[in-house]
């Protein structure tokens, strides 16, 4: 459930971002890569090879 509101708050962000970009004149593309960057730059990654290795082995993957 946690991952549901995390996917729901993060595509927030990137439509946010994109409608930012589109209403200060990017094109789609740029405002697409715009988005994107804003995302690499402020979200973290939760996919488990992207968390320590002591996530990775301990009870928080079980």
């Amino acid at each position: 459930m946690i991952r549901k509101f995390d996917e729901f708050a993060v595509l927030s962000v990137w439509k946010g971002s994109y409608d930012s970009a589109i209403n200060k004149g990017k094109s789609q593309q740029e405002a697409i890569n715009y988005a994107s960057a804003v995302m690499r730059k402020t979200q973290p990654m939760v996919a488990a090879k992207d968390l320590p290795q002591w996530f990775r082995d301990g009870m928080v993957v079980k």
